[in-house]
């Protein structure tokens, strides 16, 4: 157990402390709201992008099946370095593979909406 927070926390850190390879364009707008709902590992995952003026300015994922302490992690974790790097192709969570995969693909989903 100790070695998969630690491996969560390694990925995090890592995550947090790369630089966007390359930024997917949002809509301009002002304050758009657009969402996408891919599987995760216990059911529904949903990302919803709040996008102004071509910059991701919020991103939340929500999955009430996921596990707080790895699928939970893992989606806060993405849609933070969301925000950051200003694109939803940030890199997966180590651990959380199948609900990183999801969060990546409703990111994508809800910016198909935008576009």
């Amino acid at each position: 157990m100790y070695q998969r927070f630690l491996a969560l926390g390694l990925a995090a850190g890592l995550l947090l402390s790369l630089t966007a390879c390359g930024a997917a364009k949002p809509a301009a707008g002002d304050g758009v709201n657009v969402s996408g709902t891919a599987s995760g590992f216990s059911g529904e995952v949903t990302v919803t992008l709040t996008l102004k003026d071509g910059v991701i300015e919020k991103a939340t994922a929500e999955g009430p099946g996921e596990s707080p302490d790895v699928g939970g992690v893992a989606m806060q974790t993405m849609t933070d370095a969301m925000v950051q790097q200003n694109t939803v192709d940030v890199d997966e969570v180590s651990g959380a593979t199948i609900t990183s995969q999801a969060v990546l693909k409703a990111a994508a989903a809800a910016m198909e909406q935008a576009n």
